[in-house]
């Protein structure tokens, strides 16, 4: 599975091992929060495509393997 997800894309196998994209802003103080959805960008969605191809890896490779032991 890893090697056919980087060999796909590797950004999708470092979201995997890292953890899903969250967009951040950076407020008074430098503290960071989790951006609102109306302030998203049009990097923050690539990114957040991203997450959501990895989710379906996930799906998909559990669906085969079920069949597989059925």
């Amino acid at each position: 599975m890893e090697n056919y997800i980087q060999a796909d894309e590797c950004d999708l196998w470092m979201i995997i091992e890292n953890g899903p994209y969250i967009p951040m802003k950076i407020i008074e103080g430098g503290k960071t929060i989790p951006k609102k959805s109306n302030e998203f960008d049009s990097d923050d969605f690539k990114k957040l495509e991203k997450n959501v191809r990895v989710r379906n890896c996930y799906t998909l490779a559990l669906d085969w393997t079920s069949t597989l032991v059925s």
